[in-house]
């Protein structure tokens, strides 16, 4: 199916979805040669994505734009959260697929979508969940071995924890981050939340994150409008409340003891 600029659709040259379907909205010209390489790379993060956190309950919308950035295959994304959920790419479709496969934006925004918005306050919780997730799906798509990935998650903390404190809390560290522009350290020491909750579901629940994220998509998803909405319903099916317990450290500890044992 050969689709005009601008109109969406679940299908493109015999790429269909039978999970979770994605809506293709092509917002500036491709060819078609470009097109079905987006296509084939965005559908291979979507279906890696929905087995490792679960298929979404909703239509996943995908809006192209076209970059003529020569320095990455997609210099900008933003996930759409409006009547529609979806992502916005700005793409080279230039790169060959093989610098696409390795690029982490597609991943990370499509993790974005497994929680609820929640706002810039708690920008800290939704980019530390989506950079932690985005290794998860490369994993899955055989970028990265599970020694890759470990190894990738303790060098990127290595390079920020020198630029968190002693002497503030957690929350009050990645807020000022943030306000600092710093957002690499924002995001990659917000990691450090969900590693410890991976840790605790492991040896309290023998369960992944990642798995108890699919059951979420399933229960849960649909109806959390708030950080608060998404540790209630994260710990509902728990023997103890992980997800709360540990963010009440986050408020009173620093970067170095709100995730130690």
């Amino acid at each position: 199916m050969l689709i005009s600029c601008g109109s969406p659709t679940t299908e493109f040259r015999g790429h269909k979805q039978s999970i979770a379907p994605i809506v293709w909205h092509w917002e500036d010209r491709f060819t078609d040669k470009e097109k079905e390489k987006l296509v084939t790379y965005l559908t291979e993060v979507s279906q890696a994505t929905f087995t490792t956190l679960g298929q979404y309950p909703f239509q996943v919308h995908f809006f192209l734009h076209r970059s003529d950035d020569q320095k990455e295959p997609i210099p900008w994304a933003h996930t759409e959260r409006s009547e529609l959920e979806g992502v916005h790419f700005y793409v080279n479709p230039d790169f060959d697929l093989k610098v696409f496969r390795e690029d982490w934006t597609a991943p990370h925004e499509m993790s974005h979508l497994s929680i609820p918005f929640l706002g810039k306050k708690n920008a800290w919780f939704s980019e530390g969940y989506a950079t932690y997730m985005q290794l998860q799906i490369m994993k899955e798509m055989g970028i990265y071995t599970a020694k890759e990935m470990a190894e990738r998650y303790a060098m990127k903390d290595n390079l920020v924890k020198d630029d968190f404190s002693a002497s503030k809390n957690f929350i009050e560290d990645v807020r000022e981050l943030r306000g600092d522009y710093n957002f690499p350290a924002m995001y990659w020491g917000s990691v450090r939340y969900f590693r410890r909750i991976d840790s605790d579901l492991k040896r309290l629940e023998n369960i992944t994150l990642t798995k108890h994220i699919q059951s979420y998509e399933r229960k849960y998803r649909m109806q959390d409008q708030s950080l608060e909405d998404l540790l209630i319903s994260l710990d509902k099916d728990l023997k103890e409340p992980i997800f709360q317990k540990l963010m009440k450290r986050c408020y009173q500890e620093s970067f170095e003891k709100a995730f130690t044992e």
